[in-house]
This record gives C-alpha cells, sequence and structure tokens, in this order.
C-alpha cells in the first residue's frame, strides 16, 4: 500500500514543478516576508529577474531586500521602501511600475505587486508578485509609437488631402482649358473658362444636357460615339469637334475625356476643352502661305533648291530640273553634283560666311548641269530656322545669267567701239585739217613754178602722201562713223552684180565667189562707195582665210527681224532688213579673235601685212547706216559675216543730177568762216588766186558782223560745220535773214554725228570733205555759183 506521505510529497514537488513553469513562461515571480521572523523568501523567477541564480543570496536573509532595492534607480529607492513598510506595517497594499537594472546590466521596467496577510488587525506577512514588464513595455511603446505615426500620418494626409482638394479647385477655377464633368452626358460641373469659350453661365450650363453645346446632332453623336470607343481602348478619348456659343458663334474644340471609374461609366466622365479655333486659322493660313509658295517657287524661272543641314537637297522646283536636268528623286540623299572643281573653295566659303553671320549672301559664280555644261549663275542664299532658331536647312535661289553677261560682254564691247570710234573720229578730223594745210600749200607752192623746177618733184611726192594719207583718215571716220557719205535708195542686187568683176579680181582665180541674189529685194540706203568699201574689205579678209582652194559666197535676202533673232544684238531692233552675208570655208576665228574683230588696228596678220582697219571700217559703216553685223565663225569651220540694213520704201535712185563744170574761177563775193585759222589762211588765199572777193572769218560772230557791215550782197558762205558758239548750219540761217538769196558749201572732216545729226547732208546742201585739193575745192565752189536758184 502506497505511503500517503510520499504521495503528497510527490504531488507537491509536481505542482512546484508546475508553479515554477507557468512563473518563467510568464515571467512573474513571487517572494514571501515573514513580519514576525524578519524573513524573505524569493521564488526562482524573483532570481531571474533581477539577474541572479538561486542561492546567490542566503534563503530568508535580509540581504534579499538590499540586493532588490540597488535594483531600483535611486529616485525610485524611497518610493519602493516607504510602499513596503506601509504595506508590512500598515496593511496597505501596493501595486507599482518601475525600471529596474539587472545584476547583469540589463534595463528592463518590472511591476511589483504586494498584499498584506492579516492575524486579526496585526500584519503577520505580505505576500507580493515580482514582474518583468520589459516586453509589454516595448510592446504598449510600439503600440504608442504607432498610433502617434498613424495620427500624424493620417493628419498628412487629410492636410494633404485638403491641399489637393484646394489646388485641384484652384486648377479647376483658374485652368487655361475648360473643365467640365458629365453623367451620362448631362453636365454636372464647369469651370469658368468653360463658361468663357461658350458664352453660358454655370447655372445654364449645370444639370442640362452636353448637346446644347453641339451645333449639329452630327457633332454631338460623332463625340458620344469616338469619345467612348477610345475610351474602351487606352481610358481616355481625344477628339476634334466644334461648340455653338450662347450668341451663335462656331468654334472650333479639341475635346479629352477620362472616366472617374474606368469599371463603371455612369460615375461620371470629366473632360477638357481647348479652344482650338486660332489654331486651325493658323494652320489653314499656313496651309495656304504653303501652298502660295509653292506656287510661287514652281511658277518661278529661277531654279529653286532647299537643302537640309547636311547639304542634301529636300526640294526641288520644275526650273531646277529644267536648267539643270536632275530631278529630286535622282538626288535624295546625297548632294547636287553641279560645283565645277574651281568653284568649290568659293562655295565652301561662301556657305561658312552664311551660317557665321546668319544673313543671306549673294555671289556670281558658275555651276554644271546634269549634261556637263557650264552656265553662269547668281547665286542667292538664305538660313532656314526651326521653331527653336536654329538653322535645320538652306534656301538657294540660282538665277541663269549667261545670256545676260553674254549681252554685258557685247554691250561693254559696243560702248568700247563706240568710244574708240570717238577718238578715231576726233584725230581723224583734227588730222584732215592739217593735210588739208599740206595738200592746199603743196599745190600753191607748185603752182608758182615750173614743173622742170627742182623742187616740184619734191612738192608733188608731198601732195601725194598728204592724199594717201588721207585715205588712212578715211578709214578712221569710216570706222568713228563720221565718213563723208552720199547715201541713196538702192537695189542691193543691181549695185553687188555691178561689183562682181573687181571682187572676183580682189579674191584671185582660187576661189570660186558665188553670188546668191534673194528674189524681189527691198530696197535699201546706203552710199554705194561705202558698200564698195564693204565688200572689198570682207572679200580681202576671206581671201587672205582661205589656204590655196576655196569658196566665197555672197547672198542678199529679204529678212523680218524677230525678238528672238534680236536678242542676242545690243541696238539690234525688230522689223524689216535687207540682210547681206559674205561667208568663206577659210580657216575661222577663235573666241578672242572674234571678240577684238572689229576694233581698229586689231590684226592677226604678220608685220606689214594689214593695217587692222578693215573690219573695223565695215563695222562703222553698218553703223553709220544704222544696220547690224554679226559674225559666226569657229577654228576650222570658216566664217560668216551677216549685215542687216533697214528696209526702205523709197524708189531706187537711177542718177545724182550732179551739174558737170570744169570752170574754177569768177569774180563774186565769198565769205569763209573757218575756226582753224591754218585752214581760213589757205582757204582765203586759193579763193583769192582764182578771182573771188573774199571776206575772212575766225568765229560765227565775227561773220556776223561783217555780213551787217557789207553794204553789197555776198553770193557764197563757206563754212566749217563743227564751230564754237554755232554750228555751220545755225550760221547759215542767220545770215540768210539779212541776205536770203546767199548760197552756201559746207566743210567738215567728218559728218555723220557732227554734221547729219546738224541736217547738213541733204539732197538740197553743198557738201565738200576735208582734206581737199585746191582744184577740188575751187571746181566746187565755181559749180555752186553755176547752180540756178531753186
Amino acid at each position: 500500500m502506497e505511503n500517503p506521505e510520499h504521495t503528497a510529497s510527490q504531488e507537491l514537488e509536481r505542482h512546484l514543478a508546475i508553479l515554477n513553469a507557468t512563473q518563467s513562461l510568464t515571467k512573474v515571480g513571487g517572494w514571501q516576508w515573514d513580519v514576525a521572523a524578519q524573513e524573505m523568501h524569493w521564488t526562482d523567477e524573483v532570481y531571474y529577474i533581477h539577474g541572479l541564480q538561486p542561492g546567490d543570496v542566503p534563503a530568508g536573509s535580509m540581504a534579499h531586500i538590499e540586493r532588490s532595492l540597488s535594483c531600483y534607480d535611486a529616485k525610485d529607492r524611497s518610493t519602493i521602501r516607504s510602499a513596503f513598510e506601509n504595506c508590512a506595517r500598515h496593511g496597505h497594499p501596493y501595486d507599482l511600475e518601475f525600471p529596474f537594472t539587472k545584476v547583469s546590466g540589463e534595463r528592463i521596467w518590472i511591476r511589483t505587486i504586494a498584499q498584506p496577510v492579516l492575524d486579526g488587525d496585526q500584519v503577520v506577512q505580505v505576500l507580493g508578485t515580482l514582474m518583468d514588464l520589459t516586453a509589454h513595455k516595448d510592446l504598449e511603446q510600439a503600440l504608442h509609437d504607432s498610433e502617434k505615426r498613424l495620427r500624424n500620418e493620417r493628419a498628412l494626409t487629410e492636410a494633404a488631402l485638403r491641399k489637393s482638394e484646394a489646388k485641384m479647385r484652384t486648377i479647376f477655377r483658374a485652368a487655361p482649358v475648360g473643365i467640365g464633368l458629365v453623367v451620362n452626358r448631362v453636365l454636372m460641373e464647369a469651370n469658368e473658362r468653360l463658361c468663357e469659350m461658350t458664352g453660358y453661365r454655370v447655372e445654364e450650363l449645370v444639370g442640362n444636357n452636353a448637346r446644347m453645346l453641339y451645333p449639329t446632332e452630327e457633332d454631338y453623336a460623332y463625340v458620344g460615339r469616338e469619345k467612348y470607343r477610345q475610351i474602351a481602348l487606352r481610358g481616355t478619348g481625344t477628339v476634334e469637334t466644334r461648340f455653338r456659343r450662347k450668341d451663335g458663334l462656331v468654334i472650333d474644340v479639341l475635346m479629352s475625356s477620362t472616366p472617374l471609374d474606368l469599371t463603371d461609366l455612369t460615375a461620371g466622365v470629366t473632360f477638357t476643352a481647348l479652344d482650338i479655333t486660332a489654331r486651325k486659322e493658323t494652320e489653314a493660313a499656313l496651309r495656304t502661305s504653303e501652298k502660295r509658295l509653292q506656287a510661287i517657287l514652281e511658277a518661278s524661272p529661277d531654279p529653286v533648291v532647299v537643302y537640309d543641314i547636311d547639304g542634301h537637297p529636300q526640294f526641288l522646283n520644275p526650273a531646277f530640273s529644267d536648267v539643270f536636268g536632275w530631278t529630286l528623286a535622282e538626288l535624295r540623299g546625297r548632294r547636287i553634283p553641279f560645283v565645277p572643281q574651281d568653284q568649290q573653295a568659293q562655295a565652301a566659303a561662301q556657305i561658312k560666311k552664311i551660317y557665321r553671320s546668319g544673313g543671306p549672301v549673294q555671289f556670281l559664280s558658275r555651276r554644271l548641269t546634269k549634261a556637263g555644261d557650264t552656265i553662269d549663275v547668281v547665286i542667292s542664299a538664305a538660313i532656314i530656322r526651326g521653331s527653336h532658331g536654329k538653322p535645320v536647312g538652306m534656301v538657294v535661289n540660282l538665277t541663269n545669267v549667261s545670256e545676260q553677261l553674254r549681252l554685258e560682254a557685247q554691250l561693254q564691247q559696243a560702248h568700247k567701239m563706240e568710244s574708240i570710234g570717238r577718238l578715231a573720229g576726233g584725230v581723224a578730223h583734227d588730222f584732215n585739217n592739217m593735210l588739208g594745210v599740206i595738200i592746199g600749200h603743196a599745190e600753191l607752192a607748185m603752182d608758182r613754178i615750173t614743173a622742170a623746177h627742182p623742187v616740184h618733184a619734191d612738192l608733188k611726192e608731198i601732195a601725194h602722201a598728204a592724199e594717201r594719207s588721207s585715205e588712212l583718215t578715211k578709214q578712221l571716220l569710216a570706222f568713228a562713223r563720221r565718213q563723208t557719205a552720199a547715201p541713196k535708195i538702192l537695189d542691193l542686187n543691181d549695185t553687188i552684180a555691178g561689183m562682181l568683176k573687181m571682187l572676183r579680181r580682189l579674191i584671185g582665180e582660187e576661189i570660186d565667189l558665188a553670188w546668191q541674189p534673194g528674189a524681189s529685194l527691198w530696197p535699201v540706203k546706203i552710199d554705194p562707195i561705202q558698200l564698195d568699201q564693204i565688200l572689198a574689205n570682207l572679200c580681202a579678209n576671206a581671201r587672205d582665210a582661205i589656204d590655196g582652194v576655196g569658196r566665197l559666197t555672197i547672198e542678199t535676202r529679204n529678212v523680218q527681224a524677230t525678238e528672238r533673232l534680236c536678242a542676242p544684238h545690243p541696238n539690234f531692233s525688230p522689223g524689216d532688213y535687207v540682210n547681206l552675208s559674205v561667208s568663206d570655208s577659210g580657216s575661222g576665228m577663235d573666241t578672242r579673235t572674234r571678240e577684238n574683230l572689229f576694233e581698229p588696228f586689231f590684226t592677226t596678220k604678220g608685220v606689214g601685212q594689214g593695217t587692222g582697219l578693215g573690219l573695223a571700217t565695215v563695222y562703222g559703216i553698218v553703223k553709220q547706216n544704222h544696220g547690224v553685223i554679226c559674225v559666226e565663225s569657229a577654228p576650222g569651220s570658216g566664217t560668216r559675216f551677216d549685215i542687216y540694213l533697214p528696209r526702205r520704201s523709197a524708189a531706187v535712185e537711177k542718177g545724182n543730177g550732179a551739174v558737170a563744170n570744169n570752170a574754177t574761177s569768177g569774180n563774186e563775193t565769198v565769205l569763209v568762216v573757218e575756226d582753224e585759222a591754218a585752214i581760213l589762211k589757205l582757204t582765203k588765199t586759193v579763193l583769192e588766186r582764182h578771182g573771188y572777193a573774199v571776206l575772212a572769218a575766225g568765229r560765227p560772230s565775227e561773220a556776223l558782223e561783217m555780213v551787217a557791215r557789207h553794204p553789197e550782197p555776198i553770193d557764197l558762205l563757206v563754212t566749217d560745220v563743227v564751230m564754237p558758239e554755232m554750228n555751220g548750219k545755225a550760221l547759215k540761217e542767220a545770215i540768210e535773214a539779212q541776205m536770203p538769196a546767199i548760197k552756201a558749201l559746207f566743210m567738215s572732216g567728218y559728218t555723220t554725228d557732227a554734221v547729219v545729226h546738224r541736217g547738213i547732208v541733204q539732197e538740197d546742201v553743198h557738201f565738200i570733205q576735208k582734206p581737199f585739193t585746191v582744184n577740188d575745192f575751187a571746181t566746187k565752189v565755181r559749180e555752186i555759183l553755176e547752180t540756178p536758184p531753186l
């Protein structure tokens, strides 16, 4: 039979084990204070809470209390001691929490609870617990911190929400675009900008169907259909539409719509509305401008290229393709290969200049066509800038000036020839005066001696040399268009036919002369002697250009000159002309020779073989007769001269009606007016030797004074044409006012510019060219005096 005491002991031990385990799990230890015995007893857990092991303090000793008090903070020790003493003496229980430092130095929180055990009214024991609250305190602190953090976060969230709501409300009110909210397409909200756009007040919009904003049912239906289709695809929808304002004005609008809840479109849809009327108008204006610019560029006669920043063409107008031959498709993605090698440095420098300065540039250059031809162009280029202001490319206009430069060169040549002609004419005029003096005095001297006199032969050579020199001045005057001329209405065919025998002798037997007269040739007006000079010079040049056997062709024909024919030649006007052409099968001429062909003293012949005045004479004669001369020639291809003389309507003249008279002396009174003293003296001497009474004046004013003082009639006025104070024609008219019957003989070293322009060379006007011989002059004077008055 089991011992009851042993069983009870085992049961007690089991309960103690359970108690210790429970205390360890809960970290709650128990203690007992025996008031009578003044002894303290701890359970194991109390030791552990202090950081001690059971047995570290003697059981039942007062050391428990001192050891325990040392673990409290100094400021809390009096509190716990007083509470313990009040409980042990007076039976006051307590329940306190303190920070606590274990023997190991670990800081924890403890809770100590004490309850008195009374025997009557006496405290016999104090029972208590010591609990480790550290985990609970940590949990409480964490909970507190969490709550505090949540409170702060909620406060921040609420503040942010209020701020966001305020901001959204501000944006809603102040947004530069219209904003609204629709539910089932009924307007629920509208901002001020939407009201401004539509002209409605908020209260007029809110609560009404959005249909009121659309000008047509089609617009309204389209927006609803397209907007919700896009929302279904990507969650938002953007459409262009139109609104009709309250005042009836229709505006263009860009709308963007987003649902409040993608899963429930009935919750509402927000939308923004941007007035794009101005933008649409600008776009339309831009399109119109682009079309206008496109039309201008396409209609421009000048080639135009638009380049990107890399120098690749992006646009070519039709004129570019017409002039240069390339199309845009051929040049896509590459540079245009039309800059000649010798122009590449210039092109690169100009490109740098335009990008460096930012301003347009213009310069003369040359470019190649697709076919390899070179043309002269004036290039005008400007930078194209993007919206950011930086260069994105360049536009280049190329004006083809090849023809212009050619015409300018011709015009410059004509001006040069005109200047040389004026110089040559002036020199020839002055030289003629001197030759006249030489010839006259040589003849006068020969008249005073017999032919057997030793000096007579020398004087004769002097006269002949002067006469030969006068031929040179005649050529200069012909070039200068100041040659004495007696133009007549001619049929070129008849006149040239009469010259053929002479021309054949001139060119020689080895050259075949072909004469091809045109049918029904129009009449022209030219001095036959000048025509003889033209053909003689041209045929002589052709003869010299043909090496051995060859062919020379003279042709005539009627030509109606068109703008196209006249364009390459300065001073060539459309109209009716008779064309005289002289062509040969000779060696031809290079460009340099053609450019200088008509300049006086220019010749390709050797020294002593030519004066260089032949073609200059032809040029001057043609210009004097208001004609045009053109030349076509190339090395090895022969030469062709084309002369165009204006058509005349008068009948062809068959004779000049000259009066033949061999008498050279008389007794009439002659007034001589000449500003060159030597000529005046010579003329006076010649006339006096032939029996005339002579009045000599060096100026027109002096002559008029003589006429006024002379009581008897003056039979003949012999006057120079160009003089200071007044010309010869004006002088004659002034004298005729006093002596209507006076006759006149005009003298000059040239006639065309200075004589013809002054109305001197006419059919009823008498003229003698300087220099003249004594006999020719005397004969001319006698002829005039014998001519019956008209």
